[in-house]
């Protein structure tokens, strides 16, 4: 669930090619309440209030974008701002409620399997969200860009296992 939880916040999560997958949703919601972040994004893991910022700007400098591309992915994330929260929201509600279930002093089978199905169609949600995201800025790249994204994303698959 941490994996999946990560993914939703970054929404991921959306990607700007496959290269992008998590940073530019991170920093369409980085700004959240204080700029404290969970699940991935938090200090133990190495993330923090800036970490989405230095990875859309790492990855703006691999894939060599230009300034009105910066732009438009920022407003295309922009766009996106308050679906993602509300999507993020519903996760965490979901998680929450699903916790509660498994831990209850009686065990019931039922209500767990209800809470773990509306985890499961929050995530799939998500991942519709980050798909319809990730097909808009896969447009603002060129040809080479989109390329490059693919050799990353395929070179960070290789190094997560």
């Amino acid at each position: 669930m941490t994996r999946i939880y990560r993914v939703g916040l970054g929404l991921g999560a959306v990607a700007l090619a496959a290269a992008t997958a998590f940073a530019v949703p991170a920093v369409a919601q980085s700004d959240r309440s204080g700029g404290q972040r969970s699940g991935c994004m938090n200090q133990a893991r190495g993330g923090g209030p800036r970490a989405p910022f230095m990875r859309f700007s790492r990855m703006a400098r691999q894939l060599g974008l230009s300034d009105a591309q910066k732009q438009e992915i920022r407003s295309i994330a922009q766009s996106h701002r308050v679906e993602w929260r509300g999507l993020a929201e519903r996760a965490k509600t979901a998680r929450q409620s699903l916790r509660q279930a498994e831990t209850a002093a009686v065990v019931n089978d039922a209500a767990i399997r209800e809470q773990a199905s509306q985890l499961a169609a929050v995530q799939a949600d998500m991942a519709v969200a980050r798909a319809h995201a990730h097909a808009e800025f896969w447009k603002v790249l060129t040809p080479e860009q989109r390329a490059k994204a693919e050799s990353l994303r395929t070179e960070r698959a290789h190094q997560v296992g």
